[in-house]
């Protein structure tokens, strides 16, 4: 069973708000540094619901898969987490 990320939709959501944003302020000449802090604040705020979605998986998928003693399944769980870490 696959975690509800409902609450990660509304992050997104933020996030999404956030770089909208960034246009209007280069096109009303804002401050450099205003601007730049604005990317970065979506920039975290999407790091941030990464390792929401993240912990997501580790605590719905990987653990079901842990508790079926299903060890292929277990092993595929363990690839993908190595896939996304070396992202």
């Amino acid at each position: 069973i696959h975690p509800v990320h409902g609450a990660s939709k509304n992050s997104l959501n933020r996030v999404k708000g956030q770089l909208d944003a960034v246009p209007s302020m280069i096109d009303e000449r804002q401050y450099c540094p205003d601007i730049i802090q604005q990317i970065r604040a979506a920039k975290s705020a999407l790091q941030g619901l990464e390792l929401e979605i993240l912990e997501g998986h580790l605590h719905g998928c990987v653990q079901d898969a842990i508790k079926s003693r299903d060890q292929a399944d277990v092993k595929e769980k363990i690839e993908e987490i190595t896939r996304l870490l070396k992202w």
